[in-house]
C-alpha cells in the first residue's frame, strides 16, 4: 500500500517527504517486524527496535523525534483507532466475513469449533491485524459491544437450523439438527438457545467441530467422588460446576433448581452475591468434603484459577 494512501486511511498526518513509497506488511508487536512493515508504536520506547529490524513506516500517537527521514512517520490521534480503520480496509478488501456472537455462544464457538476458515477476535484491533498477516481467513467471528459498532461492519446473517430437542440431561443434550442426531452433546440444555445458534453457524458455513469435552468457559462440571478425588465426566453423583460470569449466576440456579429438583444443591460465590454463600477459592475443596451436595454451582472462578486448589491426583478432565 502506498505512503500516501495509508496515512489518508489512518486518517493521520504524514509529517515527512519519506524516500519509502510503500509498506509491505504491518505490525504491533516488535518481535513480529518484518522489513517494509508499517509499526503501530503503541510504545515509543519500541521506536529504535522497529526501525533496526526494517520497518518502512511508524504510526505513533503525540509528539516524537523522526528519527529516520528516510521512512514514513505518521502521527494519529489514536493508535487503536488508526488500527480499527486498517483492520476495517482488510476485512472488506479480502471478503472475510464478519460473524457477530452473543458473548456465551462465542466463549462456545471458540471451544467446538476446530476449522482454519474461522478466526476468533481478540477485542483489541492491533491484536486482530495479525489474521491478516497471511492466509487472510474467511469468517472473523465477533462478541457483541462497542468494538464491533466501532468497526462499522455489517455481520453476516445466520440463519437457524431445523432441530429439535430429543432428551435434555442435566448437563448434556441429546438433539436432531437438519436431519442427524447428536446424542449426549456435553452441554447443559441451560445454554440451548446457544446451542442451536452454534449449529446454525456450523451448517451455514460447513465448518468442522469436536464435542469431546464439557465446556471449559461455562457451566464446567468437574466431579468428585465423596472422598474428594476427581473422576470423569458423570461417573460420580457429586459435582461443582464452575461458572466464571457473574451475570449468568441466577440463570445457572434457576436451570439447576428446574433440571435437579431432587438433589441437594449448593450455591456458592467468591464473592458477596445474593442468594450464593460466600467461598473463597483457597475454601473450595474443604467445603466439598463436608458439603452434602450433589450439584454445587461456583461463580466467579474460572477452571485455571481453582485448579491449584483441587486435588494434585486429578485425570484429565481439566
Amino acid at each position: 500500500m502506498r505512503i500516501e494512501n495509508l496515512a489518508h486511511l489512518l486518517q493521520g498526518q504524514l509529517l515527512n517527504t519519506p524516500s519509502i513509497r510503500s509498506i509491505e506488511g504491518w505490525s504491533a508487536t516488535i518481535d513480529e517486524v518484518r522489513r517494509g512493515d508499517l509499526f503501530f508504536a503503541s510504545t515509543p520506547a519500541l521506536i529504535p527496535q522497529a526501525i533496526q529490524k526494517g520497518a518502512y513506516a511508524i504510526v505513533f500517537a503525540g509528539e516524537g523525534a523522526m528519527e529516520d527521514p528516510e521512512i514514513a512517520w505518521i502521527r494519529v490521534d489514536s493508535i487503536s483507532k488508526a488500527a480499527q480503520r486498517l483492520l476495517r480496509f482488510l476485512i472488506v478488501s479480502h471478503s472475510t466475513t464478519p460473524i457477530l456472537l452473543d458473548p456465551i455462544t462465542f466463549d462456545l464457538a471458540q471451544e467446538y469449533l476446530d476449522d482454519p476458515k474461522i478466526a476468533w477476535s481478540t477485542g483489541d484491533p492491533l491484536a486482530d491485524l495479525a489474521y491478516f498477516r497471511s492466509n487472510p481467513p474467511q469468517l472473523l467471528a465477533f462478541w457483541t459491544g462497542s468494538y464491533f459498532q466501532e468497526l462499522q461492519l455489517d455481520p453476516a446473517l445466520i440463519p437457524s437450523p431445523s432441530y429439535q430437542i430429543l432428551q435434555r440431561y442435566p448437563l448434556e443434550t441429546s438433539l436432531l439438527v437438519e436431519g442427524h442426531y447428536h446424542e449426549r452433546l456435553p452441554i447443559a440444555p441451560l445454554f440451548e438457545e446457544e446451542l442451536v445458534k452454534l449449529w446454525g453457524l456450523i451448517h451455514h458455513h460447513q465448518l468442522r467441530y469436536s464435542w469431546s469435552a464439557p465446556p471449559k468457559s461455562h457451566f464446567s462440571p468437574i466431579f468428585f467422588t465423596p472422598r474428594g478425588r476427581i473422576v470423569p465426566f458423570g461417573k460420580s453423583s457429586k459435582v461443582l460446576i464452575v461458572e466464571p460470569d457473574l451475570s449468568l449466576a441466577q440463570r445457572a440456579r434457576t436451570y439447576l433448581e428446574q433440571a435437579v429438583p431432587w438433589a441437594k444443591r449448593g450455591y456458592w460465590s467468591v464473592q458477596k452475591l445474593a442468594g450464593f454463600q460466600e467461598v473463597p477459592i483457597e475454601g473450595v475443596v474443604e467445603m466439598l468434603y463436608n458439603s452434602p451436595f450433589h450439584y454445587t454451582l461456583y461463580v466467579g472462578a474460572t477452571l485455571e484459577t481453582i485448579q491449584p486448589s483441587l486435588p494434585q491426583r486429578e485425570p484429565t478432565l481439566l
